[in-house]
């Protein structure tokens, strides 16, 4: 999908909360944190165009899995592209993604990558979502979120035993990148 297309997909979608696709220096800091040496199971929260999601795929290990969650049908058909057997992709919710995993026998994942809009889904939505993610990840684990807003921190740091914050100022808008680990 091409950056103006993406721009359409938010101009008319209440469900995308970015203007323009990640740039190459949000990607990074959002995989920097991740141990792929290590990791067997990535879940990936609202992957929109699939820039992290392929970044992620080519680092991860080949037995490794990705899971993502996406809701926009634009999106989903644009991933359903991407030719990866580790790669699979729900069309639900990714406050739904505990019983997903539970239901298919994933396992726990060793990370949860997340694109997710939060200003723009109600409170007690995300409540929901940063409690699940919190409970499923394995220990030593992180959750690895991007906003463009420092907003969010009192609410990670509420859930999560240790909050890092990194800056991606090369990013339309500049972003916010937040590692909650699970110690």
């Amino acid at each position: 999908m091409k950056p103006i297309q993406f721009l359409g997909q938010f101009l008319e979608s209440k469900q995308v909360g970015a203007v323009w696709p990640s740039s190459k220096y949000l990607i990074y800091q959002m995989i920097k944190p991740i141990n792929f040496s290590k990791a067997k199971l990535i879940v990936e929260y609202g992957p929109g165009t699939g820039n992290i999601t392929k970044a992620l795929l080519e680092n991860m290990l080949p037995d490794a899995k990705l899971i993502v969650f996406e809701i926009n049908n634009s999106f989903i058909n644009g991933l359903n592209k991407i030719p990866d057997k580790r790669l699979t992709i729900f069309n639900c919710p990714a406050e739904k993604a505990a019983q997903v995993l539970a239901k298919h026998h994933l396992g726990l994942p060793d990370y949860v990558v997340s694109s997710l809009p939060l200003a723009i889904i109600p409170n007690n939505t995300v409540t929901r979502i940063l409690a699940s993610s919190f409970a499923m990840l394995k220990t030593g684990s992180a959750m690895i979120q991007f906003q463009y807003s420092p907003s969010s921190l009192g609410r990670f740091k509420r859930v999560f035993d240790r909050v890092e914050v990194k800056f991606a100022p090369i990013n339309v808008p500049p972003a916010l990148v937040y590692v909650c680990w699970k110690k």
